[in-house]
């Protein structure tokens, strides 16, 4: 049976990725790359990803490109990672009681990281729960008002079929469940008190990072 150019293609980046040229997560060559590695044109290279996507080697990303997808069929791993921004106020001291206990008793262990709103200390708690080591993760974001670089890792764990909730807020761009507060409707709540005790000048000031 012959193959056509796009499988062979397809069955190149395929060896790579088996022989760990190419690992989970890496970016893979552009679609242009290719074209101009083997004298192909782009439909053909486009069909070579959406073969490696079937079959479950890759994933793509809008805008960003293809990246390796490791299959993960089972996490041996009973245990959750929680991020969260701080933990001194008694707001987090709760929900992070609160989750210890209710995992525990669904025989899940905790990983709790602290970021201090910090992008770089985000970053290195998601090195600390790769996706082999985590069965689902509970994230408050960093500045979520602002471009998060660690987006692709979060879609990765997604891709891998980490479960991801996020509490307080959320990352623009990332599919995945939420529980938030409902801001909106305490600050009606609020402008009403101050309207029905006569004020009329009355100002709002929040945070512009979240």
């Amino acid at each position: 049976m012959t193959n056509f150019k796009y499988q062979i293609v397809a069955q190149k980046i395929k060896s790579q990725i088996d022989n760990g040229e190419y690992q989970y997560g890496d970016k893979l060559p552009s679609e242009n790359f290719l074209c101009n590695k083997y004298h192909l044109s782009r439909q053909s290279i486009r069909k070579a990803y959406e073969l490696l996507e079937k079959q479950e080697y890759t994933y793509s990303v809008r805008g960003s490109g293809n990246f390796v997808k490791k299959q993960i069929t089972s996490h041996k791993a009973k245990n959750v990672g929680v991020i969260l921004s701080y933990t001194h106020s008694h707001v987090f001291s709760s929900i992070t009681m609160g989750c210890e206990q209710i995992l525990m008793e669904r025989g899940y262990g905790m990983q709790l990281s602290i970021t201090q709103n910090s992008f770089e200390l985000e970053g290195k708690c998601l090195e600390l729960m790769p996706p082999e080591k985590i069965s689902g993760l509970i994230v408050e974001g960093t500045k979520s008002a602002l471009p998060n670089p660690y987006i692709r890792h979060y879609q990765n764990l997604i891709h891998q079929g980490i479960p991801v909730v996020f509490i307080h807020n959320y990352y623009n761009g990332l599919q995945t469940p939420c529980v938030l507060m409902d801001d909106i409707q305490a600050s009606k709540k609020l402008t009403q008190m101050f309207l029905d005790a006569g004020h009329t000048k009355i100002a709002g000031i929040f945070k512009e990072d979240d």
